[in-house]
This record gives structure tokens, sequence and C-alpha cells, in this order.
């Protein structure tokens, strides 16, 4: 008969089970938005981004979740919808992802605005 050791019956990797990542909050989304404004933009500022883009760069997180936490971005200042004019100029991607602001208008693309240049928001 063999005895065993709860602590010592691990995987041969010595690694832990895995657990899910933890759900994307409001503040680590704006920081991935951030990241990805930064990379498209030149000189270390910012540039615009698809919204279709940013939705593949954060699969894990649902549609209506990511529309919320782009709207507060928007009513905090941190970032700027761009209005689509002519939605036909716009790709198939780009248009099935676009957001629809509650006012009706199509937003496909967003411009992160530098903050440090604006007094922090506490409530929204």
């Amino acid at each position: 008969m063999r005895h065993t050791h709860p602590h010592l019956d691990r995987p041969a990797s010595g690694s832990a089970p895995s657990s899910p990542p933890p759900p994307l909050t409001y503040e680590r989304f704006n920081r991935a938005v951030r990241v990805a404004c930064h990379r498209q933009g030149k000189r270390g500022r910012p540039g615009v981004v698809a919204i279709a883009s940013l939705r593949r760069a954060l699969p894990a997180l649902p549609r209506s979740v990511f529309e919320q936490y782009v709207l507060r971005m928007e009513r905090n200042e941190i970032v700027h919808l761009v209005t689509t004019d002519d939605p036909s100029a716009l790709s198939e991607d780009e248009r099935r992802e676009a957001l629809v602001d509650p006012g009706g208008a199509m937003r496909a693309h967003l411009l992160y605005i530098d903050t440090k240049r604006r007094p922090a928001v506490f409530w929204d």
C-alpha cells in the first residue's frame, strides 16, 4: 500500500492546476485600450483604432460589457468615439462590430485622449 501526501501529489511539472483568468475590470480594459491606441499612433501619440480590432483583441469580454466600458470611457473623456457619416464606406466587419450609441449614431473608431492633461473623474 502506497502512502500519498496531498501536497506532493501534483502534476509532474510542479504547477498548480490553472484557474480561469480574472474578469477584465474597467481599469484593465482602459489600460488595454490605451496600449492599443498608442500602438496605432506615431511618436508616442495615440492613434485612431477600429472598434472591430479592439473587440478582436479582447474576445473574452461580452459585447454588452465592452460597449458599457467604451461608453463610460467616452463619458469620462478618456476616448473620443468617431461618428461614421457614411456607413457604406466601412468594411462589413467594421459595420458589424461598430458601436451604436444611445443616440443612434454608428461609431466604428475611437481615439484615446491623453488623460494626463485632464483631471480625473471619479463619478460616472
